[in-house]
């Protein structure tokens, strides 16, 4: 069964947040990331969204009855998230998402560029997408590497 992609709507906050954690915990290394720093992160963006859903694209991925995968663009320029359940990741799943995420910014990105923290195991996964590093002063987050897509 082929995988659909639609926006969040309210009714999925549940799964959405349920999502999140499980990818979170299963995903990245405590060892190297701030788990509960990057879980509260996500929730008050999704929190955000509840309240501010016009600045942000928020799409669904769902496959098998399941909600499998969640991204958010915030203001059309700020890439917060990304997740796919682990156990339907390498499906393209990922790769959908962000394609159709970027299309919904371009012409709404004040700047013309998306900017984000890649977790640095997925960074080839989003120079394959057009991201680039982004070489700045700035130090991202342990773990993360600052990136850029430009949309012109």
């Amino acid at each position: 069964m082929p995988c659909s992609v639609r926006e969040a709507t309210p009714n999925d906050e549940q799964q959405i947040r349920a999502l999140l954690s499980l990818v979170i915990h299963e995903s990245l290394d405590a060892t190297v990331h701030n788990i509960p720093s990057i879980l509260n992160n996500v929730n008050d963006n999704v929190d955000l969204w509840r309240t501010a859903p016009d600045n942000i694209v928020h799409l669904v991925a769902e496959m098998d009855g399941r909600l499998v995968g969640v991204i958010m663009i915030k203001e059309f320029w700020n890439f917060c998230s990304l997740f796919v359940d682990p156990s339907y990741q390498r499906r393209g799943i990922g790769r959908q998402l962000v394609k159709i995420a970027v299309e919904k910014c371009r012409g709404r990105c004040p700047h013309d560029v998306i900017y984000m923290h890649a977790n640095n195991e997925a960074v080839d996964f989003y120079r394959k997408l057009g991201f680039e590093v982004n070489n700045t002063s700035r130090t991202p987050p342990a773990g993360s590497t600052e990136m850029k897509l430009r949309l012109v």
